[in-house]
């Protein structure tokens, strides 16, 4: 019992903090205590793999939402090149997300791979701040969605985090990204999700062909 309390404030001490990079590093050995307590493998804190397929599960499941509401209000507009209709997606995600993280603190796709975001100071998101961080992801991370240039970006994203051990958008903004468990239902369930949304995205670029 009294292992349980030192660590909650061991944990509750880190948000206290007023930089991104210290609290992921102390939450880091928090877990890896915890992990000596229970006898259990530490969660990572450093999954750049991890938040980049719960990113791609958000865009796929909010692109097919977005595709479903436009093949039954107007048809044509489905039929629009693919890389202009994927900006225009990312774009659209960016209100959304920050809407899903003040309400919850993670999202669609954060949720299947229990990731959660919290605020440093706090435990509860502003949606202003919520809102920038998803444009900064955005802009910084996904390069708008200009072809070739966001693959440079997203790999400039996935050095300094591997390095730093937290994200220029997470430092600005002040947030802390928390990795819990994945349990086997949960790896399935993203799995299939995402084999999904591949074939569903398939399906639709031979309906434009034809």
């Amino acid at each position: 019992m009294l292992a349980i309390i030192v660590r909650r404030k061991r944990e509750e001490s880190c948000l206290e903090s007023e930089n991104p990079k210290e609290i992921n590093d102390q939450l880091i050995e928090v877990y890896r205590a915890r992990s000596v307590m229970s006898s259990r493998p530490p969660v990572p804190q450093v999954r750049p793999w991890i938040r980049y397929w719960a990113r791609t599960l958000d865009y796929g499941i909010f692109g097919l939402t977005i595709g479903v509401c436009i093949g039954l209000v107007n048809p044509e507009l489905a039929k629009m090149n693919a890389i202009l209709l994927n900006m225009v997606i990312l774009v659209l995600w960016i209100p959304c997300e920050a809407g899903f993280l003040r309400l919850w603190n993670t999202t669609p796709g954060k949720l299947i791979l229990n990731i959660e975001l919290k605020n440093s100071g706090s435990v509860r998101v502003s949606y202003g701040k919520a809102l920038s961080r998803s444009f900064d992801v955005w802009l910084r991370g996904m390069a708008a969605g200009i072809p070739i240039v966001s693959l440079f970006s997203q790999y400039l994203a996935y050095d300094r985090l591997t390095k730093h051990n937290v994200t220029t958008w997470d430092t600005d903004e002040g947030f802390v990204i928390k990795h819990h468990e994945i349990s086997f239902g949960r790896g399935v369930l993203a799995v299939v999700l995402l084999f999904g949304i591949c074939m569903a995205l398939l399906v639709q670029r031979f309906k434009n062909f034809a």
